[in-house]
């Protein structure tokens, strides 16, 4: 019962914290069970997603596509955003953190520096 009560909070605070720093940027599915969220984001390419997760860990935040649980790629970039090991805390923290990596942009300036190499 304790860790259902931990999730459900740390869920809300994810939610809280993805509608208070990324907004319209992102569409979030999944929201009312388990311990992931599935977090389509609105302003990335599928093919923009590595280096946007490469900028991200270079900030310090883990995030994992979705691609590899579908068969098919899907048609947008996604991220399976796990919350139940983290505090409420270190989740605004994380949110608030990919919310400047994702403004900051650099990930853009990754993908297309990585394309003008081939």
């Amino acid at each position: 019962r304790r860790s259902r009560t931990r999730n459900a909070a740390r869920r809300t605070a994810l939610l809280a914290a993805l509608d208070t720093h990324l907004g319209p940027r992102v569409e979030v599915s999944g929201a009312n069970a388990g311990v992931h969220l599935l977090v389509w984001l609105r302003d990335i390419a599928p093919h923009q997603l590595s280096a946007c997760i490469a900028c991200a860990a270079q900030a310090g935040i883990g995030l994992y596509p979705v691609t590899p649980y579908y068969f098919t790629p899907p048609p947008r970039a996604g991220l399976l955003l796990g919350y139940a090991a983290m505090t409420e805390e270190e989740i605004r923290a994380g949110v608030q953190c990919l919310a400047a990596v994702l403004d900051h942009g650099a990930w853009q300036w990754a993908r297309e520096s990585q394309e003008d190499t081939r």
